[in-house]
Parts: C-alpha cells; sequence; structure tokens
C-alpha cells in the first residue's frame, strides 16, 4: 500500500442494535501520521483484518469535517476483528501534517433526525459542519453532519437509514454545497427542523463568488396524493446568519395559491409557481406577481436550476434571480 504522508486513523465501533430508536455510539477515531505504521500495528501485530481501501474525492465529507487541506484526497481502510465485527478503520489522507490539525480525536453518533439533531445544536450555540448525503453503491441513502462540542472534540453524526419517501428522496439530492460556475455564487441546502413542520424541510444560503452572504429561503417539500408539494418562505432578517438557522418567527410564508407543484422526470424533478395564480405583498408593501421555476436532476449529472421573479401591475420586473437565464448549480468540488 503506498504510504500516505498524513494520516487519519479512525477506530471505529459497531453501532448496537437498541429495541427503541435513540443515539448510538458508530465510532471513535484517532488521528495519526501513518497510514502503514498503523496497519502494521493494528493489522500485524495486534491481528485485525483490513478490508479492501475505499477512496473518497477531493472534498469528501469527513475530509472537511476533520478540516483537512483543500485537495486531500481520503481513503478508509475497515478493519475486523476476530468476531467478524467492524472493529476499526482507518482515515488516510494526502494533505498537510496531521499535528496541525484541529482535531486529534473524533465520536460519531447515529441519531434518529439529523436535521432535528443539528437545529437544536444551533439553537443552543454549537458550531456545526455541512450535511453530505452518502450514497454507497447499492446502499442505502445516508444523511451525515458533524459538530462540535464545548471543549473542541468533533462529533460526527449519521442520520439512522430509512426507507425514503418522495420527498425525503428530493430533499436528499438536493442537500449539499453547489456553485453556479457562470456567476461564480455559491448555494448550500442544509436539513433544518422546525416545530410541526416537514421532516422534509430545507435552508438555502446564498453566497457571491467572494463568500458575501446574499439572499436564503426555506422550502418545506411534502408529499400530497401522486405529487410533491414545496412551501416557499422568505427570511426576515438584516442578512444571512452561517451560523444560526432561521426560526420559525423569521419565516414568511406565502398563500396556498403560491405553493409549487413538482412532478417526477426521467432523470429528476421539475417544479413552478405559477405568476398567474401566485400574489406577493413584499415587506415594502409592493404586490407583485411571483413566479419560479426549478430544476432538479440526478445522477450522472446532478443540477439545480433556479429562477424566480416578481412582475408589477404594470408589467415591470420588481425584481429577478438571475438577472437573465437560470443558475444552474452543480456540485461544489473544494
Amino acid at each position: 500500500m503506498a504510504t500516505f504522508r498524513r494520516l487519519a486513523l479512525c477506530l471505529a465501533l459497531a453501532a448496537v442494535p437498541s429495541a427503541s430508536a435513540g443515539v448510538e455510539l458508530k465510532r471513535t477515531s484517532l488521528v495519526v501520521r501513518d497510514l502503514d505504521r498503523a496497519l502494521a500495528l493494528y493489522r500485524d501485530v495486534l491481528g485485525f483484518k483490513a478490508d479492501a481501501p475505499r477512496v473518497q474525492s477531493t472534498g469528501a465529507n469527513i475530509g472537511r469535517a476533520l478540516r483537512l487541506p483543500a485537495g486531500s484526497t481520503v481513503t478508509f481502510v475497515p478493519l475486523t476483528g476476530g468476531d467478524g465485527e467492524p472493529s476499526f478503520g482507518l482515515i488516510a489522507h494526502d494533505g498537510a501534517s496531521s499535528a496541525g490539525l484541529p482535531f486529534r480525536a473524533t465520536i460519531a453518533l447515529v441519531v434518529d433526525d439529523l436535521g432535528e439533531t443539528l437545529s437544536k445544536l444551533e439553537a443552543k450555540g454549537y458550531r456545526t459542519g455541512d450535511v453530505a448525503v452518502l450514497r454507497p453503491t447499492g446502499g442505502t441513502v445516508i444523511r451525515e453532519g458533524n459538530f462540535i462540542d464545548a471543549d473542541g472534540h468533533l462529533v460526527l453524526l449519521q442520520e439512522r437509514a430509512r426507507e425514503a419517501t418522495p420527498a425525503r428522496r428530493l430533499a436528499n439530492r438536493m442537500i449539499g454545497r453547489w456553485t453556479d460556475p457562470a456567476s461564480g455564487e455559491r448555494l448550500s441546502v442544509l436539513p433544518l427542523r422546525l416545530p410541526g413542520g416537514s421532516p422534509d424541510t430545507l435552508r438555502l444560503e446564498w453566497r457571491d463568488r467572494s463568500g458575501a452572504p446574499i439572499r436564503e429561503r426555506v422550502w418545506s417539500i411534502r408529499t400530497e396524493g401522486a405529487s410533491l408539494r414545496l412551501d416557499y418562505f422568505t427570511v426576515r432578517r438584516a442578512t444571512p446568519d452561517k451560523v444560526r438557522p432561521p426560526t420559525a418567527d423569521e419565516l414568511v410564508g406565502y398563500s396556498a395559491s403560491c405553493v409549487m407543484t413538482i412532478e417526477s422526470a426521467p432523470d429528476g424533478w421539475r417544479g413552478r409557481i405559477d405568476e398567474r395564480a401566485c400574489s406577493v405583498t413584499s415587506q415594502s408593501g409592493r404586490t407583485f406577481a411571483f413566479a419560479v421555476t426549478l430544476e432538479v436532476s440526478e445522477e450522472p449529472f446532478p443540477l439545480i436550476a433556479f429562477e424566480e421573479h416578481g412582475t408589477l401591475a404594470d408589467g415591470s420586473l420588481a425584481f429577478r434571480v438571475p438577472k437573465a437565464g437560470r443558475q444552474r448549480f452543480v456540485p461544489a468540488t473544494d
């Protein structure tokens, strides 16, 4: 096995099934410097069996969670004990020195609802990281996130696997970090849990090329008959807050005539809000017809294409996002 210059060692403990749903320990992790040296200890001396490496490309969620240098490639090597149960895992990266990394130990937990857990943590002031949707080949789609506790420990969170509803499938496809190559804008889509709200509610935050916040929206996806419905909200606060999610009191919902209908397409989903039916009065007092078009595509070419505009009674534009055409977001790689 090729020697990586710098590595991270993950001591993985199998999640223990319980009679009732709740938080479970998944694994603990230690950061080390040399993969060959770690394998020589845990495989060759202690006798753990090393499975085939699983390579994750640049920008993998574990790399961002561990604050690895940009461009790092992450490799995960599962280790199995004599009882056949997963016991350890080696996480190796080819970035800079692990001695300077902020995390030397981590813990991973399994939770019932990742969005609800993150919302509770953020409301208490804890710093949370990006949410990723893991799509193992032939496996169940899983949401994963992380936060830092009060003592500086990195805690990885993985949502318990569940059968995906149509609304959950669409939400899972959208969660992540996206970029529009034409404008340089960035779009972050995170799960958001509000009291009494849909479990498939998303917080969307746009930032410009420099990283300055531009706008934020909340989209709540639900199933209604054979179709999906998307309830559309703007956020009433001065500027987007990357740390604190919006509260229910800060959301401005639109009327029932402005609910987006989303239909399945061969490569994903298509939705729109019809300006002939939807009328909105802004905080400034202007009333306009409101329209949105949305396209979400799945693999092998994931895409979020988006456009919204408001038209005043005299036919002039109140606003348009973007100013021309549609924003076309592809998965961010950094």
